[in-house]
């Protein structure tokens, strides 16, 4: 395996939960191994491995890069989440202030519990003419970061939908039975009674009960429908964007492929005056030096790789 120019970036240790088993000093000293110059510790939510982790860096003559991979949300529309790096101690200082505040805003899911960020808490200590202000670098880390989550909302909409459509349809499957449920026994049961007779008051009572409640069955039924067409309507299109998305998905990459291939295909000029010239005087030792007359030149800019693929 080649060594690593530049540093690790984006890494994790036991301290975040079900992403890494690793210790810091295993962490550092395979960053070690590889040849990395430098290794960032960006685990979720917290920095408490931060010390260890800068003592291990030493041992190994390898940069440290202190940072957090955080998790971001304002209400409850779901985690998203962002890496920060202290360029410096006082962005170090910063980012320590940031983690310590969201510990105050924890949400729990579970058996565990995650500290969020919010914009105010970034704005407060990495904004403008506050503290870490230039002295933290931030990256949008991954699938789940503060953009990609952005492209991903319609797909995640689409899971939502489609968990909702299978509730209501058993809703409204139960809800059926109770506004089509019969009560002819029970009318003629109450009707069988003297008016003053307690079991007839009774009979009637259920009667009277039982036909509220499958009006009330009914009415529920249809505001279920009505909420399964708007489900089934907001599907059928996000769907379809989806598809259309995928399919523009594909003409994309495959034109970026063609681009691609074209680039490596192209000739340019000092090529082609190499092939050129190696042609000529080919021509020239074959025929004669005064007896092969060259009179070739190149009009254009670029050309074609297949086209002298099979010069000598």
């Amino acid at each position: 395996m080649s060594e690593i120019k530049y540093g690790v970036l984006h890494c994790h240790t036991e301290q975040s939960m079900r992403d890494s088993v690793l210790s810091v000093e295993t962490l550092v000293k395979r960053a070690k191994e590889l040849g990395a110059p430098a290794i960032a510790l960006t685990d979720h939510g917290v920095m408490s491995g931060c010390i260890d982790f800068i003592k291990a860096c030493n041992e190994q003559e390898i940069n440290p890069i202190v940072g957090v991979e955080a998790y971001v949300e304002e209400e409850s529309e779901g985690q998203k989440h962002l890496i920060l790096m202290a360029k410096d101690y006082q962005g170090f200082q910063a980012l320590m202030k940031a983690v310590s505040e969201s510990n105050t805003r924890i949400v729990k899911k579970g058996n565990r519990s995650f500290p969020r960020m919010n914009k105010k808490i970034l704005e407060k200590y990495f904004g403008p003419e506050r503290f870490g202000h230039g002295h933290v670098i931030a990256t949008s880390a991954c699938v789940s970061g503060v953009l990609a989550a952005i492209l991903l909302t319609n797909k995640s909409r689409l899971e939502q939908l489609k968990t909702r459509q299978k509730t209501l349809s058993a809703e409204i499957s139960q809800l059926k039975k109770a506004s089509n449920r019969s009560f002819v026994s029970l009318e003629r049961q109450a009707s069988n009674h003297k008016a003053e007779d307690d079991k007839q008051r009774f009979v009637k009572e259920q009667y009277e009960q039982a036909l509220a409640d499958r009006e009330k069955a009914m009415k529920k039924l249809e505001e279920k429908k009505q909420e399964k067409r708007q489900v089934d309507d907001e599907y059928k299109k996000l769907n379809a964007m989806g598809k259309q998305s995928e399919k523009d998905m594909g003409k994309w990459l495959k034109k970026e492929k063609e681009i691609e291939q074209m680039e490596l295909d192209d000739v340019n000029c000092e090529r082609l005056k190499e092939i050129l010239e190696r042609e000529a005087l080919w021509y020239q030792e074959l025929f004669g030096k005064e007896n092969f007359y060259n009179r070739a030149s190149i009009p254009w800019n670029g050309s074609r790789k297949a086209d002298y693929d099979k010069t000598i």
